[in-house]
């Protein structure tokens, strides 16, 4: 039960549209400097509370049919974190404000992990992000002669339950040499709410009024058309797990 129509069908309450009549957000523009949504307000100082530094990390690991070129996959991941700039955020104080900052990073590429065992593979790969050094996501690759395995890793401030499957659509396009597509991207988001009292959040809500609810609107942009998770030519993904922090 991912939004408010799903949880109501589920409880046997009516179904209520909650997309507007024309789209919430429109396109931002470039700025050196975004703020923080509420909820990436909390996630940060909660974090700062957490002693391992794992506690927000959002880890898999995905296993992939076929033979991956390494050429393509970074260059394909290098193009999604350049074209969303949530992908390369750091998180730092100017003047007393916490400002998320996007950044250019030239030189990123997809680890090449040397494990004996996936298991090994994944404790290596997983480690604490740095919030004032981005960008906030990593990947990796570890083979052996008969697997592939693509560990993928983000902090939570930059993502949630709903971003793996949707990056990983977009990496599969960018792998194909295609556009990824997207619509509306989160710092269109944060422009949105930037001169946004949030105490009128918490009216609206007593009104009934859930328009000002974004993240239900990009989502239905994105799935709508319940394109495949992979795509001919892409990454092909057979299955996936969870990497736990735990050892």
């Amino acid at each position: 039960c991912r939004t408010v129509a799903l949880i109501s069908e589920q409880i046997g309450g009516t179904t209520v549209s909650l997309v507007p009549s024309k789209p919430f957000l429109g396109k931002a523009p470039k700025q050196e400097k975004y703020p923080l949504s509420s909820i990436q307000q909390g996630i940060y100082v909660q974090a700062q509370m957490d002693p391992t530094g794992l506690a927000y990390n959002m880890p898999g690991a995905f296993v992939l049919e076929g033979a991956i070129d390494l050429g393509r996959l970074n260059a394909a991941f290098k193009t999604l974190v350049a074209t969303d700039e949530i992908f390369s955020m750091s998180f730092v104080f100017e003047e007393g404000i916490l400002w998320q900052i996007p950044g250019k990073y030239p030189d990123l590429k997809v680890e090449e992990l040397e494990a004996d065992s996936i298991e090994n593979a994944c404790s290596d790969f997983l480690r604490p992000f740095s919030l004032d050094q981005g960008p906030l996501i990593r990947m990796g690759i570890w083979t052996t002669e008969d697997t592939t395995v693509l560990l993928v890793d983000m902090h939570h401030i930059i993502s949630d339950g709903l971003s793996t499957p949707i990056l990983f659509k977009r990496l599969s396009a960018l792998y194909s040499g295609k556009n990824s597509g997207v619509r509306f991207v989160y710092t269109d988001y944060l422009w949105k709410i930037k001169d946004q009292d949030p105490n009128e959040k918490v009216k609206n809500i007593g009104k009934g009024n859930l328009n000002f609810c974004p993240i239900l609107w990009i989502c239905r942009e994105i799935t709508q058309d319940r394109i495949p998770l992979v795509s001919k030519g892409g990454l092909s993904l057979i299955s996936c797990h969870r990497i736990y922090q735990g050892k």
